[in-house]
């Protein structure tokens, strides 16, 4: 029999070795997640908060309302994501403090919450790498629609 799966459901020496050696990369995913998901809220803040002062100061009709808009926007989709980064960091951190616990607590219910945080930082990811997809491929339908219909739309004013 394989000795790292007991065939009474219990977790080996041999698992708890391999989840020990997961337990601080899965700790520095969770941490760079945080970041990045900082870091992309204050880039957000950043270019909100220049679009908005672009705007008070360019108090003119010559076209510059789009772009100020446009920034504003950005901003926002920015902090936006920002906040999107935040679950999965938070699933990580915990998948990490569940391994973590499997040595001074119960081996199996820590190992239940760390299967169950990894289940569903997986099922987050899915699901945005699907959203993401269809945006992509809704965007990219609307621009040859865009470089279709201009030209002719431009002719016809």
């Amino acid at each position: 029999m394989d000795e790292t799966v007991a065939a009474d459901g219990r977790v080996t020496a041999q698992m708890r070795q391999y989840l020990a050696q997961m337990q601080p990369w899965v700790r520095l995913m969770s941490v760079l997640t945080f970041l990045a998901a900082a870091f992309t809220a204050i880039v957000g803040i950043f270019v909100a908060l220049v679009g908005t002062v672009a705007g008070i100061a360019t108090r003119d009709t010559s076209g510059t309302g789009v772009a100020v808009l446009g920034s504003v926007l950005f901003g926002w989709l920015y902090i936006l994501l920002g906040v999107i980064y935040i679950p999965p960091g938070v699933f990580l951190y915990r998948t990490a403090s569940a391994i973590k616990r499997m040595n001074t607590g119960d081996p199996t219910t820590a190992l239940e919450d760390a299967l169950k945080n990894q289940k569903s930082f997986w099922r987050f990811v899915g699901i945005l790498s699907l959203v993401g997809i269809a945006i992509a491929v809704l965007a990219f339908i609307v621009g040859v629609l865009a470089a279709i219909l201009v030209p002719i739309l431009g002719r016809q004013a």
